[in-house]
């Protein structure tokens, strides 16, 4: 049962990562060239 409490979680975080990853890298064709962080 402790071990739902730790993956839910995890998951969440990487599901989260993994969007804005791929906003990132999306928006890094165009909007990242011309914007430099």
């Amino acid at each position: 049962m402790e071990m739902m409490l730790v993956v839910v979680p995890l998951v969440g975080l990487i599901f989260a990562v993994m969007g804005l990853g791929l906003v990132l890298a999306g928006g890094s064709d165009t909007t990242g060239k011309k914007k430099k962080k």
